[in-house]
């Protein structure tokens, strides 16, 4: 089992919260962001067994509080 580090942290200001979430995984493919980012595909898990991180939620939430949410995703190695 691959035991992970994950860093959240938010910064707010006058009329803005930022949340930013990092972890320490091996990536993510741009496949997998578009489909994130698009507002006409659902979003599944690709893990075996197992559940996501609810990326389909916190996009919807997003969107409907008027926000704005990005992904990078930076290959390790």
């Amino acid at each position: 089992m691959y035991a992970g580090d994950i860093d959240v942290s938010y910064t707010v200001n006058d009329k803005k919260v930022e949340i930013k979430v990092k972890d320490n995984g091996c990536g993510m493919p741009k496949e997998i962001i578009d489909k994130i980012m698009s507002d006409n595909e659902e979003v599944g898990t690709t893990k075996e067994g197992g559940h996501g991180i609810g990326t389909q939620q916190i996009r919807d939430i997003v969107k409907e509080m008027k926000g704005k949410m990005k992904i990078k995703s930076y290959k390790r190695g």
